[in-house]
């Protein structure tokens, strides 16, 4: 009698574990393709920068931005938006977040984002020292 109750049960424990097994895998393999791309296409945009190649800049910064519009996260931080823009020339893009700054102003990247913040005031600096020597 006991047998009989004490087979089925541990079937029952075999798989319950199995299957908390495979989703405990499931969920370390899981990886947010959407924070990676991010992730990298910010690490080209200072790639480009750092080239001074803000045409390419500007670019991936319209190309990240549309990406992310309809996402729960942004591609940028507002200032490194206004930064970039700033940067890139673009400053019809410039005056837009600044005229929709409530808009815009709450947006938050993907947590963990590559940091670009820093990098963009230096390149900002080292432009406007080129400029006017």
């Amino acid at each position: 009698m006991k047998t009989k109750i004490v087979i089925p049960f541990l079937f029952l424990i075999f798989i319950f574990t199995n299957t908390n097994a495979q989703i405990e895998n499931e969920i370390k393999s899981f990886s947010d393709s959407t924070t990676e791309f991010v992730n990298n296409g910010r690490k080209l945009l200072i790639q480009s920068i750092a080239k001074e190649d803000y045409k390419k800049a500007k670019e991936i910064s319209k190309y990240l931005n549309e990406y992310t519009s309809d996402k729960a996260y942004s591609a940028f931080y507002f200032p490194e938006n206004l930064n970039i823009n700033l940067l890139t020339s673009d400053f019809s893009g410039f005056l837009e977040k600044v005229k929709k700054y409530d808009m815009y102003a709450n947006q938050a990247p993907y947590p963990d984002s590559y940091k670009i913040g820093n990098v963009l005031l230096k390149e900002i600096d080292n432009k406007k020292r080129r400029h006017f020597k």
